[in-house]
């Protein structure tokens, strides 16, 4: 089996220190398999720097200039352990739930997350993309700071299945099992379809406040194996049964965009999301606010 390097091995920088042309402001976050930091150039424009194993860089899925509402991207290879991407003043759904003691949003900010991770997801499926890696991990909200007109939700790191089916693996540091469509269990072609299960077991998830699928590797890949029929999440009886939809058998199973679709009269508003967020963590709205008032 291969075994994915820990890139806690590596020499972490310091904050001011330089990578490429970029200078690093801020360490964000951080994994066995990745530390993320915020950094900007001469010009003040602010980017993801993210450090990871050299495995990584080498198969990362890049789009130089792809600009779609609600997607960060990674956009360029600055050396064997470093990529630039895009810097999403947020805070991923990972860390939001499942990390910390488990608080998910009322049902109405459950749905205005989803439904704002589906258009962006539906937007990427018109662009001839597939994220394939769908989980709590890449999806981050974003903080009051960072209020706009746009969406509350960034999907993150698109397309980076491709690591996944290159290294001839499924593994929980690639890719959460959890997450998995059935078919991508099966070995089967990744399709559209497959990101849509995946934002259907994220809904159920909210709305239930607990996890569909438990267990080890082996039993969560033999659960998601044999799932058929989602039971009712409860809460919201529209969104549970738009979540119960999004995890049905294809080809009953919506597109993102009638998932968003769906989803947007049961919303809440994207201010109200952002501020759900920001509540939670002082900490990184003090970073964002440095990052951008510099």
């Amino acid at each position: 089996m291969f075994l994915l390097p820990d890139v806690r091995t590596l020499n972490h920088p310091a904050s001011g220190e330089r990578v490429g042309r970029w200078s690093l402001r801020a360490y964000l976050d951080g994994t066995r398999l990745g530390a993320v930091y915020a950094g900007d150039d001469a010009a003040g424009d602010v980017v993801e720097l993210r450090m990871l194993p050299e495995v990584f860089i080498r198969h990362a899925a890049l789009e130089p200039t792809l600009l779609l509402p609600g997607v960060s991207f990674w956009r360029e290879r600055i050396d064997a352990h470093w990529v630039r991407g895009d810097w999403v003043a947020g805070v991923l759904l990972e860390r939001l739930t499942w990390r910390s003691r488990f608080e998910p949003p009322a049902p109405a900010l459950a749905a205005r997350l989803v439904a704002d991770a589906a258009r962006a997801t539906a937007a990427l499926h018109a662009a001839g993309r597939i994220h394939g890696l769908l989980r709590a991990h890449h999806v981050a909200v974003q903080l009051p700071e960072a209020a706009s007109d746009g969406p509350a939700v960034t999907l993150c790191n698109p397309g980076q299945s491709r690591l996944d089916e290159e290294m001839n693996q499924t593994s929980p540091g690639v890719g959460s099992l959890r997450y998995l469509s059935p078919a991508r269990v099966r070995g089967e072609r990744l399709t559209e379809a497959d990101d849509v299960w995946s934002l259907g077991l994220m809904l159920w998830e909210l709305l239930a406040r607990r996890r569909l699928i438990h267990g080890s590797n082996v039993a969560q890949l033999r659960a998601i194996q044999a799932l058929g029929v989602a039971p009712d999440p409860g809460g919201d009886p529209d969104a549970g049964a738009l979540a119960v939809a999004a995890l049905s058998p294809e080809p009953s199973r919506p597109t993102a965009a009638e998932l968003a679709a769906g989803l947007e009269p049961k919303a809440g508003s994207p201010d109200a999301l952002r501020a759900w967020c920001g509540r939670r963590y002082p900490r990184e709205r003090a970073i964002v606010r440095g990052l951008l008032t510099r």
